[in-house]
């Protein structure tokens, strides 16, 4: 009697693990709406008077306005560097120079 009522508990056990299962991938198939679009999101903000939201500005970083922030800078020259960092012999632990460690 007592192995039947526990295989009887095992395959309920079983039947209600499928069932919640089956019921969570039918439910994360599901897409209840699409992607809301930029336009769509600054409308809905600008609509409903009771969400207080910050919705960043559509700026063209090709825009010749925008371009005139741009300014071209001279390559980097990094002759004159010293060595920072040196490798220890079998590479497993990196340290700082000690002529770096004194100027800074």
């Amino acid at each position: 009697m007592k192995r039947k009522q526990c295989l009887l508990l095992l395959l309920a056990s079983s039947l209600f693990a499928y069932l919640v299962i089956s019921l969570q991938s039918a439910n994360a198939k599901e897409d209840p709406s699409p992607p809301l679009s930029y336009d769509d999101i600054f409308l809905q903000a600008a609509t409903n008077s009771n969400i207080q939201s910050c919705v960043p500005s559509k700026l063209d970083p090709f825009n010749p306005e925008m371009m005139s922030f741009y300014r071209s800078v001279p390559p980097v020259d990094c002759s004159l560097s010293l060595g920072w960092v040196t490798p220890s012999v079998d590479g497993s632990v990196l340290a700082v120079t000690t002529e770096v460690d004194q100027m800074f």
